[in-house]
């Protein structure tokens, strides 16, 4: 079987087990079960789950370890790798798993199932599942709650809402995942492209450089009701109307 190496990702140290006797690379998605309105883009109602592989590996104590001095901490081999296996897994360490077929980032031991028998006395087998973690940033959104489902508030301009001391000013924080959309009136299209659109004053942003994503989008979406109320939003696997946006997302 091909090579597979199971790398700390925070501390750096990766590890080669002797022997993969099995691998199971698992890509699923989750599928809605309502009907879909024809024309409608099939992506926005087909969720991605987090990857898991599963890992049946093998350790002997009669090999020499393909990086030198690993496995030492102990007389039997098998049993440093056991116990490498259960820190990993008891600290829930954040892995990159490499393989000949792709590479996994940011996935966790869910569960690790070792055992010995009459073939395996002198060395160890385990099955290890890994899942993948979403790893998240934040987008935060100014917003101007009361003014986005009152229409009586369309048309004012922004320093006329915030001398208006009734109107309640809210912050959205918005994680960025797989699937950050808005629809409205059949078009589909980025959260930070919506507001955009459609905030009276737009905002800025900042650019993270390592994952070139935006991750801090900072606008004052002053929209009027007739668009909020015929916009839906697709945030991960939840459909949110404006109004249920503010509240999970609000504070």
């Amino acid at each position: 079987m091909s090579l597979v190496v199971i790398t700390d990702t925070k501390e750096g140290s990766s590890y080669c087990f002797d022997a993969t006797f099995k691998e199971t690379h698992t890509f699923e998605n989750q599928i809605t079960t309502n009907p879909v309105q024809e024309g409608t883009p099939i992506n926005d109602h087909v969720y991605q789950q987090p990857i898991v592989f599963t890992w049946d590996v093998g350790m002997s104590d009669c090999l020499t370890s393909i990086y030198p001095g690993q496995f030492n901490s102990s007389e039997q081999r098998s049993v440093a790798a056991f116990d490498v296996l259960e820190s990993l897994w008891e600290n829930a360490k954040l892995l990159t798993i490499t393989t000949s077929f792709r590479q996994h980032k940011n996935m966790v031991i869910k569960q690790f199932v070792p055992y010995r028998d009459r073939s395996t006395m002198f060395g160890m087998r385990a099955n290890v599942v890994f899942q993948q973690v979403i790893v998240t940033a934040a987008t935060d959104i100014a917003v101007a709650a009361k003014d986005s489902n009152n229409p009586q508030t369309t048309g004012k301009s922004f320093t006329d809402l915030l001398a208006d001391e009734s109107l309640d000013i809210k912050t959205i924080t918005i994680p960025l995942s797989p699937v950050r959309k808005a629809t409205y009136n059949g078009q589909t299209m980025t959260i930070e492209d919506y507001f955009k659109k459609y905030s009276a004053k737009p905002g800025s942003n900042n650019m993270n450089l390592l994952s070139g994503h935006f991750y801090d989008y900072t606008i004052t979406p002053i929209i009027p009701y007739s668009v909020t109320s015929a916009t839906t939003f697709r945030i991960g696997n939840d459909t949110l109307s404006f109004n249920d946006l503010l509240k999970k997302y609000g504070k």
